[in-house]
């Protein structure tokens, strides 16, 4: 699935970081509605080492990050 997919599943003001294979910096950090479009293309993918099958980590709660919905794509 294509990551310009999350407008239509997410909802607007929700905040994401959308992480590629640097997992120190996110590719992109704010609301889903201002998604940059050079962005929209990559292919969404599971998270790095984890064995889910969710192409989304919703981090809510945290006490060291603000909460925020994770989306692992993969660069080209």
């Amino acid at each position: 699935m294509k990551l310009k997919k999350v407008k239509k599943i997410l909802p607007a003001w929700e905040i994401i970081r959308v992480w590629g294979y640097d997992e120190n910096k996110p590719l992109y950090y704010g609301e889903v509605d201002k998604l940059p479009a050079y962005l929209g293309d990559l292919k969404m993918t599971t998270a790095h080492g984890d064995e889910t099958e969710g192409y989304f980590d919703i981090r809510y709660n945290n006490s060291d990050i603000e909460d925020h919905v994770a989306i692992f794509v993969e660069e080209e």
